[in-house]
Order: C-alpha cells, then structure tokens, then sequence
C-alpha cells in the first residue's frame, strides 16, 4: 500500500515537473491557481509581466497578482498599466478544480489603432474621474472651513496625498503685500528653517515670481530648478526633485501660492499643467471667501464691542451726571427752605459752584469728543513756550493733589525752546494726564512731570506709582467710552473720555502718545511726544 502511494506521488511528481519544464519555455504568461483562487504556479513570462516572483506570488490571491483595469489592461505591481490578450481554461485535477490563465502582451505596434485610443481614453478618462473627486472633496472641506489656516490645512494635507506628492506647502501674502509667509506645510523631512518661513516679494526665488508673474512654474528636477536658481543648492531637502509653484488668484490679485514637491523626476504634462491652476483657483476662491468670514467677524466683534462701550458710558455718563446734580439740588433745596445756619450759606455756595464746575467740565468732555470726531476741531497755532503751559497746569491740578496729599515732582530741560501749537489744547492735555494720574495714585503718592528735548521735538513724560494698568487693557486705554472699571460700583469717577481726548489732540499736533505699566499695582507712564513744527493744514 505504501510502495503504491510512493509510486503514485512520484509519478505526480514527474508529471508536474514536465509540466512545469514545459511552461516555463512557454512564450505566454501563465499562472495556475486552486479552488480557493490562490496562485500555484507562475512562468518566467508571468513573473517578468505581472513584476511578481513566483516565490512570493504563490499563495496569495489571485486577484492580487493578476490585476485587470480592463479586459484587455493589466495592472502591474508597479501599477503600470500593459496591453495584454488572455484565455483562461479550467484546470481539473481529479477532485480539486482551479484556473489556468495564458496571456501575452500586446505591442502597440500590432495592436489596432482603435484598440490603442479605446486604452488612451481609458487612462485619460481614470485620471480625470480622480482629479474630478479630488476637486471635489478640497471644494467640499473648504466650504466648512472659516478661516484661511483651515483652509490651507485642507487643500495642502489633501492634494498632496491625491497628487503623491512628497510635501505641500502654502504661503500667503502679508497685508502690505511686501512678502510672503508660510501658514501650511506638511511632511517636511526637518524643522522649517526661518529663512524658508517668510519671503520678501523682492526675493529671487521661484515663489516670489510666481507672484510676480501671475504664471505657475514647474521644475521636472532639482538640476532644472538648480540651472535657473542656482543659489538655492542645498536648500532642498533628500529626495525632492520635480517641484510645481502655483499662484493663488482671485479677481486679478494675489493672495499667496500653494507648491507641491515630488520625490524623482516629473514630466508634467499637459493635462496635469492644466488641473493643478485649476485647483490652485478653488483654494483662492476658498481663502479669499474665509478671509471674508473672518473679516465680517471681526467687524461684529468691534460693532458688539462698540455698542456694550457706549451702553457702559450712557450709564457711567447718568451716574457722573446725578452726583454733582444731587448735590446742587439738594443745598438749593436747604437755602430755599429754610434759613442756613451760620456758615453753611459760605459752604453751600462753594459745594454749588464746584459741583457746576464739574458738570461743564463733563459737558466740554463730550462736546470736545464730538468736535474731533467729526473733524470740527481747529487749531489755533502759535509760537509757544511748553514749560510754561506745562507749569501753569501743575498749578492747576496741584490742589486735587495736595486734598489726597500727593507729591508732584517736576522736572523740566533748560532752554527747551519753543514749538508750534494750540496753548490751550497744550494746557488741555497736560491737565488731562495729570487729572488722570492723581486720580489713580493712593493718597501719599508721588508724581512725576517731566520736560526735555527729543530730537526735533519736545518730549513730555507723566509717570506715577499709582494702581498701574492690566496688560490687557492696555490696548484699549485710549478708546473713547473705554474704562477698566465700568462697573457701578467702581471706586473712581469720569467718563472715560480725557485719555481719548489726549491721544486725538496729540495727533493733531502732529504728535504720538503712549501707555506704559508694569501691570496693576505698579504704576503707569504716559509719554507724548510732539514736534516742534507743524505741516497741518488748519
């Protein structure tokens, strides 16, 4: 029983080994597959056309080695597409079936003409379908993406996972249009230099022209790109070769470029020299409609901000407003109705008249705001001597400061000179600031006034060791309606409006105002600097 079980598997044997010689001298492809469909058996011819060795081909499926776009187009494992005709034939083996597949390449040479265009159009018609779906899903991502960042992420991750590129990138141009910045870049081999992370527009390199230009430029390898740049050598990281730079243009204007890099030489052709533009437009269209959203945004932030500020200084303004009227009403209710006693005829009037004050100073606040928004405030320049204003209003806010026992110290340059400007409105902002740091500092406090010259201009610094400003106020600390505390419970009174005030006669002036503070509790310096002509126009 043995001995015949021997000799049957010899015989098996031999008779696939003839076989086996003899497909191997065959001059088609042949693959041989069980029941199961997992490849047995494949000829030199199989090996060379699918780009399978038989050793790693046998037990795997079928269907993976032998890969048909078409009837007649086999995918290589390469995925290179060949002509091939094929004839299959069932293989019986007693009880175990299979398939048998003979196939040969066809040469173009002696393929039909039809037969090559029905192939062309095929390849043609698979790349479009892909360009179309990648178009789409970019189109589709963006829409959902609101603000230009999101946008890059998605056109640079995306395309260059469909196109096979080794790395995209994305650089958009800075508001004064004067140079480019990288806001997207995806596998990148090290960490982005600084010098790769913006671009001047009078820089020569290929982006930059782009921009320039108008026009997409696309380098098939590095040696092209390196025979007409070449001070960009060793800049490139292992393994980039082919480069395309595409510009992003919406309605004529530039808003950036969007470049993809692929590993070995690339002949672009003219179809992919047709569809990369293309996506380059939808990205612009994209960008340019996120920028719009973010634009709006910040508009309704501002106008939402806007509006809470004007309701906090309506109720700031009524409250400013009911103090020093309550307190006139009610000592003109008391000398109506009855006879002061001795003495408080004296301290009614003064608490009348200094509340009176207080009120027109309130009201010239806001007419003062008003004129110079709308532009109806006029200058009367004039030769001027700033240490005298300046002195005059020390002496004017000295009594504020000397009721809270505050120290002004005062420190004026000798033989500063004098300067084109508005003595009132000097005086004004003098006062302004100095009202302002006295409010502010404790009782026992000092102040600093200090005058000097600061190239062709004068120079004049309040600095006090009072509550000092937030860091995040301190954007905002000149805005009109603007205050730190708008609370009604806020320990310190006023509209808000005098540091307004200052910034919009200084500039008036010609001039630049600052705020300074190392946060709350340490004090603020304010520094105007004004020139000592004027070119306004009055």
């Amino acid at each position: 029983m043995l001995s015949q079980l021997r000799q049957e598997i010899d015989r098996h044997l031999a008779v696939e080994a003839e076989l086996r010689t003899l497909l191997a001298d065959q001059g088609d492809a042949v693959i041989a597959a069980d029941a199961a469909g997992h490849v047995t058996f494949m000829n030199p011819v199989a090996e060379s056309l699918t780009e399978w060795p038989e050793a790693q081909a046998k037990g795997r499926a079928l269907a993976e080695i032998f890969r048909c776009v078409t009837p007649d187009m086999l995918l290589t494992r390469s995925d290179a597409q060949i002509l091939i005709e094929l004839r299959t034939a069932p293989l019986d083996r007693g009880s175990v079936g299979g398939v048998v597949l003979v196939f040969r390449r066809v040469p173009l040479r002696e393929s039909s003409e039809g037969f090559q265009d029905r192939a062309r159009s095929i390849t043609k018609l698979e790349r479009a379908a892909d360009r179309a779906t990648l178009l789409q899903e970019v189109t589709e991502a963006c829409s959902e993406a609101s603000v230009p960042a999101a946008v890059a992420a998605v056109v640079v991750t995306r395309g260059s996972v469909a196109l096979g590129a080794l790395r995209g990138f994305m650089y958009l141009l800075t508001e004064d249009g004067a140079a480019l910045e990288l806001v997207q870049v995806t596998a990148h081999a090290r960490e982005v230099d600084a010098a790769l992370r913006r671009f001047p527009m009078d820089c020569d390199v290929p982006i930059t022209q782009v921009i320039r230009t108008e026009e997409a430029l696309f380098f098939e390898s590095t040696e092209v790109l390196l025979s007409q740049y070449p001070h960009l050598a060793g800049m490139q990281d292992p393994g980039d070769e082919a480069l395309a730079i595409l510009p992003l243009l919406v309605d004529g204007r530039a808003l950036g470029a969007l470049g993809f890099v692929f590993g070995g030489a690339r002949l672009f052709d003219a179809e992919e020299r047709d569809f990369l533009p293309t996506l380059a437009r939808q990205c612009a269209l994209a960008l340019d409609r996120a920028r719009l959203f973010e634009v709006a945004a910040h508009a309704r932030a501002a106008a939402e901000a806007a509006d809470r500020a004007k309701d906090d200084f309506l109720a700031t303004l009524s409250h400013e407003l009911r103090t020093p009227l309550t307190a006139i009403l009610g000592w003109a209710h008391i000398l109506r109705t009855r006879a002061p006693a001795p003495g408080e005829r004296g301290r009614a009037l003064q608490v009348i008249e200094r509340n009176a004050h207080a009120l027109v100073q309130l009201i010239e606040d806001i007419l003062d705001v008003s004129r110079l928004v709308a532009g109806e405030l006029h200058l009367e320049l004039q030769s001027v001597d700033p240490a005298a204003i300046i002195r005059d209003a020390i002496d004017v806010a000295r009594p504020s400061a000397e009721a809270k026992r505050i120290t002004i110290e005062v420190a004026i340059e000798e033989g500063i000179g004098t300067l084109a400007a508005d003595r009132a409105r000097l005086r004004q902002i003098t006062w302004n600031l100095l009202s302002n740091a006295i409010k502010f500092t404790p009782k026992g406090g000092r102040i600093e006034v200090r005058l000097d010259r600061l190239g062709a201009g004068v120079r004049l610094r309040v600095i006090d060791a009072g509550l000092g400003i937030d860091a995040s106020f301190l954007p905002q600390v000149f805005d009109r309606f603007r205050q730190a505390d708008s609370s009604k419970t806020r320990s310190h009174g006023g509209l808000g409006l005098g540091l307004a005030i200052v910034k919009h006669l200084v500039e008036r002036h010609d001039g630049t105002v600052t705020a300074e503070s190392g946060g709350v509790g340490l004090g603020a310096t304010f520094t105007v600097t004004l020139p000592t002509s004027l070119g306004l126009a009055l």
